[in-house]
């Protein structure tokens, strides 16, 4: 605790750092969401226009 007394810019230095982590991980977990969203969407679009839809069983 002496060190926190002696020094708090440090303390504060190392929230900030913290909480700006934590934002990044938090956008980056959206924009993959996101992502994965759309790709299923677009994916959807493009069978949803198909009459017949033929499967492999290797692309499973």
């Amino acid at each position: 605790m002496s060190e926190l007394r002696l020094h708090p810019t440090r303390f504060v230095a190392t929230l900030i750092a913290i909480a700006i982590s934590v934002g990044f991980v938090a956008a980056i977990s959206v924009f993959v969401n996101s992502q994965q969203t759309a790709l299923g969407m677009q994916n959807a679009l493009q069978l949803s226009k198909a009459d017949v839809v033929v499967r492999t069983e290797e692309a499973w």
